[in-house]
């Protein structure tokens, strides 16, 4: 994804033990830090033979810190002191799913990409890399509680379309750290106060200057607030802010720590912020932009991570092969409408399309090609997203999208509702193409009988689901057993059951559906020591 995080981090608070490991991967190389929370720790890197490796030693070190009573920072297994409970996500009734889904511009004429010309315009000026505000009416209690749970959610809660009294409480408790200061975050999203130039500052200042106990944790965190921002201030304001910030930061060393390795760090989040800015450049006067951008080529040679990164930002000859983490090089990419960089990028490093800009830029075409396999997999909340985004566009692909959620345990009666609501143009004009491409017929099929008034299984309950989740593992050993030792079967029933796995966690709203399958294997398998061996190692190669 393009606004995944580089590096992910692991807490371990236990008696006098007060520890935090973090690992990430950039290509072949894998990254660890740790040490005592509160301290910078110790950085050590690695090269692996290949990126698939390096992916491969992160998820096997993960799995063994997760053994040891390490927590990923901002779980509900965090102890109570460290971390609140993880926020409230109870399915949604299907009409809130649907206003999750209303963008501007679906209604009146049509565009040339999505199904509304204003929408259209919307994604020349980078949607869904920023957000619109509305002024649908919620009540205060409503308001507050949606505010508190996005600000205490570890994914993406909000859609791209936000209420704005929703939105002005959210950036009211942002600078407050959401795992220690619940009180100061109750307090400032209940008040009347706006939002002015004066929090801006303040969000700058407490969240991204230094790493500090209150400094985000995620990118898409401080790219989400960034177009908050815009959205009540203008898009003006906030880059010169922003600006001003980053120009700063270049001039102050002490920003970037004290010892040697952790100064230019790249889990920065002054670093961080930059690649969200470059969108703004799309809702800004071309002349204006490369003005105020232009002073932060010059660099600064004892930052030179930060460095290469501003340069991607102020001047667009600078080659984004140098860039040091290959999701800033996407976004700059796509900032810069640079569609050669990004299909030359797409033919050598596929990576998930669900990025609604990167069709928009790259054009409709990848959704014929895309692979849909495990988007049933994916947590409910990006289902959802993904739902609402790519069905604004208007191209055969997005039916393809559709049709595989048709077999989503999360969100298949809002698919189902999308085919049936515009069901003339998927007849006339999707289906046809569809249908003349063997890999689809089935897809082609499901979307059919849809049309045809055949609905889908609606998503099954929370206790249908558990029942689910507790047969998928009594039933595994006899399907092991059934493979007869044969490699190829046996992969694929346990493919199969990893899948099933997933779709299910996804289903009842867990953030990381794939996490602690392995876990979940002390089964009795009443099977030699050698087939469970091997069939445990498969488990954590399928789940890796």
């Amino acid at each position: 994804m393009l606004y995944a995080a580089s590096m992910r981090r692991f807490e371990l608070v236990e008696g006098a033990s007060a520890k935090f490991w973090e690992v990430g991967t950039r290509g072949a190389k894998l990254t660890v830090r740790y040490g005592r929370l509160g301290s910078d720790g110790q950085l050590k890197e690695k090269e692996l033979p290949s990126p698939a490796a390096a992916v491969k030693e992160a998820s096997k070190l993960i799995a063994e810190k997760l053994a040891k009573g390490y927590a990923e920072k901002g779980r509900k297994s965090l102890p109570k002191q460290a971390a609140p409970s993880k926020p409230a996500r109870q399915p949604l009734p299907k009409k809130k799913i649907a206003s999750r889904m209303a963008v501007p511009g679906l209604a009146g004429r049509e565009g040339t990409f999505s199904f509304g010309a204003d929408l259209d315009a919307l994604y020349a000026r980078g949607w869904p890399h920023l957000r619109v505000l509305s002024d649908e009416a919620v009540s205060p209690a409503v308001a507050q509680k949606t505010a508190k749970a996005a600000l205490q959610a570890i994914d993406p809660y909000l859609p791209t379309v936000v209420p704005r009294d929703v939105a002005r409480r959210v950036l009211r408790g942002y600078p407050f750290d959401p795992f220690k200061e619940e009180a100061a975050i109750v307090k400032a999203i209940a008040g009347d106060e706006a939002v002015d130039e004066a929090l801006l500052q303040r969000v700058l200042s407490v969240k991204l200057s230094t790493f500090a106990q209150g400094s985000e944790t995620y990118a898409f965190r401080i790219w989400e607030v960034l177009y908050l921002f815009e959205a009540f201030l203008g898009t003006e304001v906030v880059a010169r802010a922003v600006i001003a910030f980053c120009r700063h930061a270049l001039e102050n060393l002490a920003w970037w720590g004290t010892e040697a390795f952790w100064v230019d760090h790249h889990n920065a989040n002054v670093r961080r912020v930059v690649p969200g800015l470059g969108f703004l450049r799309l809702r800004m006067d071309p002349k204006l932009w490369a003005s105020l951008v232009g002073p932060l080529a010059k660099g600064n040679p004892k930052l030179p991570q930060y460095s290469r990164t501003l340069r991607a930002l102020a001047d667009d000859a600078s080659p984004l092969a140098e860039q040091d983490d290959v999701d800033h090089a996407q976004m700059f990419a796509l900032q810069r409408r640079d569609q050669a960089f990004l299909r030359s990028w797409l033919e050598t490093a596929p990576t998930r399309f669900d990025d609604a800009q990167l069709i928009w830029v790259c054009g409709a075409d990848l959704l014929l090609d895309a692979d849909l396999s495990q988007l049933c997999r994916d947590p409910k909340w990006m289902q959802q997203r993904t739902l609402a985004e790519l069905g604004t566009i208007k191209a055969p692909g997005t039916v393809r999208v559709m049709g595989a959620f048709l077999g989503s345990k999360s969100v298949s009666d809002v698919a189902a509702a999308w085919l049936v609501e515009h069901a003339r143009w998927v007849e006339k004009t999707a289906l046809p193409v569809l249908s003349k491409r063997p890999r689809d017929s089935a897809l082609a099929k499901a979307v059919r009988a849809v049309l045809a008034g055949e609905a889908p299984a609606p998503p099954p309950s929370r206790a249908e689901l558990k029942k689910d989740l507790t047969a998928l593992f009594k039933e595994l050993p006899a399907q092991m057993k059934a493979c007869e030792d044969d490699p190829k079967k046996e992969r694929a029933a346990m493919s199969a059951a990893f899948e099933r796995y997933c779709a299910i966690n996804a289903a009842l709203g867990e953030v990381t559906p794939e996490a602690y399958f392995t876990h979940q294997l002390a089964l009795p398998w009443k099977a030699t020591q050698e087939r469970v061996t091997r069939w445990i190692d498969l488990a954590v190669d399928v789940a890796s």
